[in-house]
């Protein structure tokens, strides 16, 4: 399970949650960074994870922390974007 949060002011936060097959937690991972959408290309800059309530930065000058993405499609209700290193193809339909 995925949830993420973005905020007009560009911060976003990212939660991933992963259960067993019995519905049990195994493994939670929160997350915090930037977000911008420019010319159809929606860009994440990662900046570090969440320890409880403790914020551990990343490393602003490794590559790695930055993605760029080109939108699929985009509804009030659907974002589905592609990740322009990778080509995997993302559909996030958890909209509040």
């Amino acid at each position: 399970m995925t949830s993420i949060e973005r905020m007009e002011d560009s911060r976003y936060i990212i939660e991933f949650k992963v259960f067993d097959s019995m519905s049990i937690l195994k493994q939670e991972n929160k997350e915090f960074g930037y977000w911008e959408v420019s010319g159809g290309v929606y860009f994440t800059m990662f900046r570090g994870w969440f320890k409880g309530e403790k914020l551990l930065p990343s490393n602003p000058s490794d590559a790695y922390n930055y993605d760029a993405y080109q939108i699929v499609e985009s509804s009030p209700n659907k974002l589905i974007y592609k990740n322009l290193s990778s080509a995997n193809l993302y559909t996030y339909t958890g909209f509040k």
